[in-house]
């Protein structure tokens, strides 16, 4: 292959080292070769002159919605994953600065496990390879990297090793191909900006809900877990969590919620994140799940607050409110009850 680098006598034979590097002239860090000028990160303008419509990798082009870059991230959130500064340069571990390709992303590696010259010519990867760093399959160890919190989320009922290994994302991989946050969020060409969604959204459901309804429903893969009552009137706005920490006493459950767009808001409507936290099955425990199907009740069940006294829900439906919420999924609770006695 022969291509144009800039500083050397016209078309100059490239290796592999030289199609992205040049020892003279370079323009920028790490001998870099220049790029045209495009928005983007330093490193990801470098990624994309290949992975894009029209690139020498067009295959595997890295378009619409994906992990936002260029962020600024303190360099104790990151673990031994790089970060880098505005003119490429790998920062030293600690230091805060930008996320970028780099950062997920060894582009001289294909697999984090392997360094085998004839095992890195596969044609196509996965979550477990493809230049990454750390694995993302099948435990999703390069997500838990930085999103710590979500980690929980191992082993309990949206662990698809647990419930559905022969689920299949919106790219078509199973859970031990796309790791288990794979199967809900991809960093890569996701279906939608919020969440980076990785599945199928329900079209009947409003945004927000149609991510949970998109496997609990009739067809989907939580099939045997379809709530008999699954929405909050619509009509009813509630105020948001910054209003709620600001008016009620610190100790009290507080709740978010949603806009019409399905992303948190000052006042909006109750959905069905607002009462789950679909990362942890035990408000109780801050650590990953049974590793075996369960069935959940009012105090696990990826509820958000184990103790619900005081809750938002009361300042509409007063002595109800507990009544209300116990079994809000069910038939008694829509009820023509009394609001207030």
């Amino acid at each position: 292959m022969k291509v144009d680098l800039p500083g050397t006598h016209g078309e100059a034979p490239s290796s592999a080292c030289g199609y992205c590097h040049q020892p003279h002239n370079a323009a920028r860090p790490v001998l870099w070769r220049d790029t045209p000028e495009e928005q983007g990160g330093p490193i990801e303008t470098l990624c994309r002159q290949c992975h894009r419509e029209g690139g020498e990798a067009a295959e595997h082009a890295v378009a619409g919605h994906g992990h936002p870059l260029g962020r600024m991230l303190d360099g104790r959130v990151n673990g031994p994953l790089p970060l880098y500064n505005t003119g490429g340069e790998r920062l030293t571990h600690g230091k805060r600065g930008l996320l970028d390709c780099g950062t997920c992303h060894d582009p001289h590696r294909w697999s984090p496990d392997s360094t085998d010259a004839a095992y890195q010519m596969q044609d196509e990867g996965g979550a477990s390879n493809s230049f990454l760093r750390i694995s993302a399959a099948p435990g999703s160890d390069l997500c838990r990297t930085c999103h710590r919190q979500q980690a929980t989320v191992l082993r309990t009922g949206h662990d698809m090793r647990i419930t559905a290994p022969e689920a299949r994302n919106h790219s078509g991989g199973t859970v031990m191909e796309s790791g288990v946050c794979g199967q809900c969020h991809l960093p890569h060409n996701a279906v939608s900006e919020e969440f980076l969604w990785a599945r199928s959204l329900e079209p009947r459901s409003v945004p927000g809900e149609n991510r949970c309804t998109g496997c609990h429903s009739r067809e989907g893969v939580a099939r045997n877990h379809v709530p008999l009552k699954l929405s909050h009137p619509d009509e009813v706005l509630v105020w948001g969590r910054d209003i709620q920490l600001g008016s009620r006493n610190h100790h009290l459950p507080v709740i978010p919620v949603y806009g019409e767009d399905g992303r948190e808001d000052l006042v909006g409507r109750i959905s069905c994140a607002s009462c789950h936290d679909p990362h942890r099955w035990d408000p109780r425990r801050k650590a990953p799940g049974p590793g075996k199907p369960v069935e959940g009740n009012a105090l696990n069940s990826f509820l958000r607050h184990a103790l619900s006294a005081g809750i938002v829900c009361a300042d509409c439906h007063g002595e109800d409110a507990l009544f209300r919420y116990k079994y809000f999924h069910g038939l008694t609770s829509r009820r023509d009850y009394p609001l207030y006695r």
